[in-house]
Formats: C-alpha cells, sequence, structure tokens
C-alpha cells in the first residue's frame, strides 16, 4: 500500500478540501480522493491519501481544492515495494553434536528480497562455518543440548523482521568395534 502523508497551508478556506494523488506521467488519479470537511478556514491542514501501489517506482503528485481552487505540489518520487511480512527458517530441528547442518530462509510470497540477512545462534553452538550474512548459513553445533538459530532481514521498507528456530543436537553415539587382545605368559 502506498500512501502519501503531508500538510498545506491555507488562509480564507471553506473548511471543506478535496485532497488527490495523480500519476505525474499522465495525470490520472490513485486511489480515491480524500475530503476533509470541518477543517480551520486558516491555518495548517494534515492529510493522508493511501492507494494501491506495489513494486515499482513512479512519480507522483498531490493536488488540493477548496470550492473552484486547485493547487498542486510538484512531482515526487515513490518507490513503492512489496515488503516482507513472514519470515521462516528451513532446516533440522534435531542433529548430532559436532555434525554441521544447513539453514535457508523463505518468505511470503511476492516479497522483495532483504537488503542484509544476519544470522546468529545461542545454546549449544560453536559458530558459522559458512554463509552467515545470505540466504542461507551452516552451523556447526558444538555438544549435545538445545540451540536455537535466529534471523534478522532487513526488508525494502526498512523494516527489521526476525525468526527463530530450536535444534535439539544429540550427543553422537560411540561405536567401538573390532576389540583384540594378546597376552603372552
Amino acid at each position: 500500500m502506498a500512501q502519501f502523508n503531508g500538510n498545506f497551508d491555507i488562509s480564507n478556506g471553506s473548511g471543506t478540501y478535496t485532497v488527490k494523488v495523480l500519476r505525474c506521467s499522465d495525470s490520472v488519479q490513485q486511489g480515491s480522493t480524500v475530503t476533509l470537511s470541518g477543517q480551520p478556514t486558516s491555518g495548517t491542514i494534515s492529510y493522508t491519501v493511501s492507494f494501491s501501489a506495489l513494486g515499482f517506482s513512479e512519480n507522483y503528485k498531490v493536488e488540493v481544492c477548496d470550492g473552484g481552487s486547485c493547487f498542486q505540489t510538484g512531482c515526487v518520487n515513490l518507490t513503492c515495494c512489496n515488503p516482507i511480512t513472514s519470515v521462516t527458517i528451513n532446516g533440522a530441528t534435531t542433529g548430532m553434536a559436532g555434525q554441521s547442518s544447513t539453514y535457508s530462509v523463505s518468505f511470503n510470497s511476492g516479497a522483495d528480497s532483504p537488503s542484509s540477512y544476519v544470522w546468529s545462534i545461542s545454546g549449544q553452538g560453536t559458530g558459522f562455518l559458512s554463509g552467515n550474512t545470505g540466504s542461507t548459513a551452516t552451523f556447526q553445533f558444538g555438544t549435545s543440548g538445545n540451540a536455537t538459530v535466529y534471523l534478522d532481514v532487513v526488508d525494502c521498507t526498512g523494516n527489521t523482521r526476525s525468526a527463530s528456530l530450536s535444534v535439539d543436537q544429540q550427543q553422537a553415539s560411540v561405536s567401538i568395534s573390532n576389540i583384540t587382545i594378546t597376552g603372552t605368559c
């Protein structure tokens, strides 16, 4: 959803104003006209106009009318994007201590790629083996116990979205075979 927030100064106005957002390239109105009724006849008036616009960059202007007089702003660029609303870490929730595990991330359908990824772990982890700033990360957990894999991403709106995944690491079982014994007298 695209949104324009702003204000305008008026003197000797009617108290009822209409605000429209127009595309600069062809002056086609975007969204509905916002009518501000019961406003002061002089002073600063604030407005918000919302309309559907995702995944592009376009120039817009705002038109404010008071009765028969209309005034337009200059063109302003608005870059719209498809923000991340959900983050899911994909990977094993159990494993063996001392072995590495790779995790990946998925987002809501249609979301633009994040501008940054920050992976981290807490609990029984020895750290990253690779990929701690991209869409996948590989960890090696040091000992048995519980650990948590965390991911923070920054989406196209500048908001940080987070996810976590609990991982239970089991102690590797010890296998002994081919035991021999020799003795002498």
